[in-house]
């Protein structure tokens, strides 16, 4: 049987095995209004309404949890696989989510569909697994498609950071070719003669020690994940200036990455090195070089469709509302970056603490009250790092969180669609993902905490004690899971 299936719709695209069911925050609107708006530039505007397409969206869960997220969106997903378009629509019933239709259509036929102009165009990896037919009826959509002043999110595997997996990627392919049975099976036959073949001793093991780690990172995933990422007739890294390039046909410019981190140069390499890459001429080969620098091997690119010359507002930054979607004591004063560790000071933390624990709020008010009244410069550079390292998220709206929360007051689900993905998420052996209007996104919930937290809305007993009650309350609350 052979391994890779190709539509006719697009061709190279595996379409005989799972895809995994993932969520990626990066696709959330207030995620990437928040790139832009680190960039100086205008976000697009959620109120009263906005529109948002995928393509290529798999299963539907990211679209999923953010149409959920955005009552007020009108959200689109198309894939090419009938099942997985299927299976989307039943998910987004179960869960009461009305607001976003499914299209189980190639790019090439997506605008023979009626949809509208849209605020949002994502694709997440897709750039990589299709031919150059398939990029051109995607850069033609975003042309054709997109609003002045939208933005998209295209990602992507990237070099040099692939340099030595492609022949890796090569050699997985013709071993799994060479085997019977199903995708699955064929795809496990190839990681394990991979593995034998590297302990016989190959020579390309010894000159690329990188790819042992790689080997290993086979093993740990599942088929359904190796097959689409690796198995579809076309595969190919790009260099982020050609599609940078290429995206220039569909009139949108690179402004930044979803990747936050990646917005800030000195938290990924050393000052020398930023020093050396600033001397180069332009902004291609300093992007180019910095993609060497880190060893680049994905890219979460942001491009907006430039509105006009004019520059945004000042001070736009400051519009953006930040949380923490975890517990504030993950806040810590040290955070790993590419770079290294970072450190801040322990008072400046635990004000910080203090802040995020009573809710979500705009920049320019955290930095206000960090830096009693004043706007300092290095308190909102600091957030911002905070904010890179993962340790505070941009949040879709502020909240408040009284002081004292009592465990046995009542509370409720914020939402039908939450009370039904917090169930689901009870029976789930792995963590899930509930939509929150407050985050703008899904956040991570364990099975044991969707447990709890139908006990708390249910006012029945729970093993846990009243201080990790209040905990888990505050918690939700702070991310609008429970009201």
């Amino acid at each position: 049987m052979p391994v890779m299936v190709s539509s006719s719709r697009t061709p190279g695209y595996l379409d005989d095995s799972n895809y995994p069911t993932t969520y990626f925050r990066e696709l959330s609107p207030s995620w990437l209004n928040y790139v832009v708006s680190l960039k100086g530039t205008k976000s697009v505007d959620l109120q009263p309404s906005f529109t948002y397409l995928e393509l290529g969206c798999g299963l539907g869960y990211s679209s999923l949890i953010h149409a959920a997220a955005y009552p007020q969106g009108r959200f689109h997903a198309c894939d090419i696989n009938a099942a997985y378009i299927e299976a989307a629509r039943s998910r987004a019933s179960a869960n009461v989510v009305d607001n976003i239709h499914f299209h189980n259509t190639s790019f090439k036929d997506l605008p023979g569909q009626n949809l509208p102009q849209f605020d949002f165009i994502v694709l997440h990896g897709v750039y990589s697994w299709v031919d150059e037919a398939a990029r051109q009826e995607i850069r033609a959509l975003i042309r054709t498609c997109l609003n002045p002043g939208g933005l998209v999110y295209v990602s992507y595997n990237c070099l040099p950071g692939w340099s030595t997996e492609v022949p890796l990627r090569k050699l997985l392919v013709e071993l799994a070719r060479s085997s019977e049975g199903g995708t699955t099976r064929q795809i496990d036959h190839a990681v394990r003669e991979l593995k034998r073949l590297s302990n016989a001793g190959l020579h390309y093991f010894a000159v690329n020690p990188s790819a042992f780690d790689a080997l290993e990172t086979y093993q740990e995933s599942s088929s359904g994940y190796l097959s689409h990422e690796f198995l579809n007739e076309t595969w190919d890294p790009h260099f982020s200036v050609d599609v940078a390039d290429e995206m220039e046909e569909a009139e949108v410019e690179l402004i930044g990455s979803a990747t936050l981190v990646d917005n800030h140069d000195l938290l990924l390499v050393s000052d020398s090195v930023v020093q050396s890459i600033s001397e180069l001429p332009t902004t291609r080969l300093k992007q180019l070089a910095m993609d060497f620098a880190v060893n680049r091997q994905f890219r979460r690119d942001v491009f907006v469709r430039p509105k006009s010359r004019e520059p945004a507002p000042a001070g736009v930054l400051g519009d953006v509302v930040v949380g923490c979607p975890g517990e504030v004591e993950t806040i810590g004063a040290t955070v790993q970056v590419p770079r290294g560790r970072f450190s801040f000071n322990t008072e400046f933390i635990a004000e910080l603490q203090r802040l995020m624990q009573e809710g979500s709020r705009k920049l320019r008010d955290v930095i206000l009250e960090l830096d009693g009244g004043r706007q300092s410069p290095d308190v909102a550079r600091n957030l911002t790092y905070l904010i890179a390292a993962g340790a505070l998220s941009p949040f879709a709206e502020t909240c408040s969180i009284p002081e004292k929360i009592e465990t046995t007051e009542s509370t409720e689900f914020t939402s039908k669609s939450v009370e039904r993905m917090v169930e689901d998420a009870a029976d789930s052996s792995q963590p899930s993902y509930i939509s929150s209007e407050i985050v703008g996104g899904g956040v991570r919930l364990t099975r044991v905490d969707a447990r709890a937290a139908l006990e708390i809305v249910d006012a029945r007993s729970t093993a846990t004690n009243d201080k990790d009650r209040s905990k888990l309350i505050r918690r939700l609350r702070r991310c609008g899971v429970l009201s």
